[in-house]
């Protein structure tokens, strides 16, 4: 074997071994697959809520599994299946129905601002590291009857990356965007009662913060894949 194909041969094995680590080492942060009632906070993720937009938020501390089958985390004295502010997970493989009806699909996560003192319902990730991150948040209404009339938001360190209004039975409000992220940030999903109260404004979410690879992973991924051309020719 020459030099020439020593030298393709490593650049080869270089850039899928840059691939295959690559591969490894994204996580996808989804709240939903993610949510658990064994601890808050839960990883990169907490459950809580605010009594002001991107004001300092305080943990739920109460969990519960309804007769339904629902997961419960909700604030410190709330009780019944309506429980706000708080947080709701659907864990099984079948729709979950309540009386309005409200409807969670299998995996589905929401949460309800409070129906009581207006409070914020806060879903909020913690960056784990520095780097870039493919933010994505879809809020929906779960109520099929009434439909939420609800403000919702996506706020880095208490600023607005993203602010909507859930407005009825088939609105939809989506965000979608690459976001530089440092080390400790946090990065709150919210939804509030836009001055309504919050009775019927359970919203649907789905949540997930995924990092973007380096740059340079894929330059020397795309060193790798000409060098196998070039040896494949050989």
């Amino acid at each position: 074997m020459n030099n020439i194909t020593h030298i393709t041969s490593a650049l080869f094995t270089a850039g899928m071994l840059a691939i295959s680590s690559d591969c490894k080492a994204v996580t996808i942060y989804d709240a939903a697959a993610d949510f658990s009632l064994n601890s808050n906070p839960n990883g990169v993720w907490s459950y809580g809520y605010s009594t002001t937009l991107g004001g300092s938020m305080t943990l739920d501390t109460e969990n519960a599994v309804l007769s339904s089958g629902l997961y419960l985390w909700r604030k410190a004295g709330s009780a019944g299946e309506s429980s706000t502010p708080g947080f709701a997970y659907n864990p099984t493989a079948s729709v979950i129905t309540l009386s309005g009806p409200i409807v969670w699909n299998p995996g589905q996560l929401s949460f309800s601002p409070g129906a009581v003192n207006s409070e914020f319902s806060v879903l909020q990730f913690s960056v784990p590291e520095t780097g870039q991150y493919d933010v994505h948040g879809v809020f929906s209404s779960v109520d099929k009857q009434y439909g939420a009339t609800t403000d919702v938001y996506i706020l880095r360190n208490g600023t607005s990356l993203y602010d909507g209004f859930v407005d009825g039975i088939n609105s939809i409000q989506s965000f979608d965007e690459t976001v530089q992220l440092n080390a400790g940030d946090l990065l709150d999903y919210v939804v509030g009662v836009d001055g309504n109260g919050g009775g019927w404004d359970t919203t649907g979410l789905d949540a997930t913060v995924t990092p973007v690879p380096e740059p340079s992973t894929f330059v020397l991924a795309g060193v790798g894949a000409a060098a196998l051309l070039i040896f494949r020719r050989r």
